[in-house]
C-alpha cells in the first residue's frame, strides 16, 4: 500500500506569529496533533502537540505570549504520496518522528500521515492479502 491510500488529506496550518494558545486551540478544533507552519506560502516548519508541551509548557513559557516560531520544529520531514507504507515507517523511525507531511510531484503539501495511519493501513493490507477484507455493510441494499 501507498501513503496516499491512508493519509489524512486535511493539512491544517498556522503562521509563525500565531500564539501557542491559538495553535493548541486549532489542534483541538481540527482534532490533529500537527500543524504545518507557512510563512507567505512557504513551508517553514511544523508544530506538534509535543512541541507545545515539551518545548513550551515544560519550560514555563506563556502560551498566550509565546509564538509558534519560538518552539516549532523548523525541519519538516516529508515523503512523497506514492511512498510505500514500509518506507514511510522507516523514515519515521530513522528521524524519530510520529508524523510526516506528504507531498505531491510539485513538492506541495497534500496530506499528513501518522503512525496510527500506518498501522491502520498495514492491517488493511494484511487483510487484503489474506482475502479477509469485506465490502462495507450496505444495510441489506444489495440483496
Amino acid at each position: 500500500m501507498r501513503v496516499d491510500e491512508v493519509m489524512i488529506r486535511q493539512v491544517v496550518s498556522v503562521k509563525p506569529g500565531t500564539s501557542l494558545e491559538a495553535a493548541a486551540q486549532e489542534m483541538v478544533r481540527s482534532a490533529v496533533g500537527l500543524l504545518a507552519v507557512f510563512d507567505g506560502g512557504k513551508l517553514v516548519g511544523v508544530i506538534t502537540d509535543r512541541d507545545v508541551t515539551v518545548r513550551a509548557v515544560a519550560q514555563g513559557l506563556s502560551p498566550s505570549t509565546t509564538s509558534v516560531l519560538q518552539v516549532m520544529t523548523p525541519k519538516a520531514f516529508s515523503c512523497a504520496a506514492d511512498t510505500s507504507l514500509e518506507e514511510a515507517s522507516q523514515l519515521m523511525a530513522y528521524n524519530g518522528v510520529r508524523r510526516l507531511l506528504v507531498t505531491d510531484r510539485d513538492a506541495c503539501v497534500v496530506g499528513v500521515i501518522s503512525i496510527d495511519d500506518l498501522v491502520s493501513g498495514a492491517q488493511v493490507a494484511r487483510a487484503l492479502e489474506r482475502g479477509q477484507a469485506h465490502a462495507p455493510d450496505d444495510g441489506g441494499l444489495s440483496g
